[in-house]
């Protein structure tokens, strides 16, 4: 499933990049608190972009972890939602994805062994951003 977030949701005349970077982090946590999203991962732009949040609580990155080819790190949490960011994500994909926790697995597992049903859509936010916010 694909969530919006567009330029026209959190831009008005009136306002600067803190207040648009509150709106929007405002609606991520709307979101994720609705889905029971914990972890996410998105692409450097963003999550630069996050880290100047006021929910935003950065993480120590340990650089020694950093791998080749590299591989997706934490960088924070905003509020109770672990970001991650994945360096092999395109500039220019301004997605945050959720991810498959190990508690989820085990609920889509106990579902199709109940139903037989094999379903779930991971949810994905699309953020159309601004120049001016990075």
């Amino acid at each position: 499933m694909i969530l919006e977030i567009k330029r026209s949701d959190y831009t008005t005349d009136r306002d600067n990049v803190y207040m648009r970077l509150s709106v929007i982090t405002s609606k991520i946590l709307t979101i994720c608190d609705r889905y029971k999203i914990t972890e996410v991962y998105t692409n450097v732009r963003v999550g630069v972009l996050l880290q100047d949040g006021e929910y935003f609580t950065m993480t120590y990155i340990n650089t020694s972890l950093i791998s080749v080819p590299p591989s997706p790190y934490l960088v924070g949490q905003l509020k109770d939602i672990n970001i991650f960011v994945d360096p092999m994500m395109p500039y220019t994909d301004t997605r945050i994805i959720e991810s498959m926790t190990t508690e989820k697995l085990r609920t889509l597992k106990l579902h199709k062994i109940q139903t037989g049903e094999n379903k779930y859509d991971l949810i994905q936010i699309r953020l159309e951003l601004d120049e001016s916010m990075i």
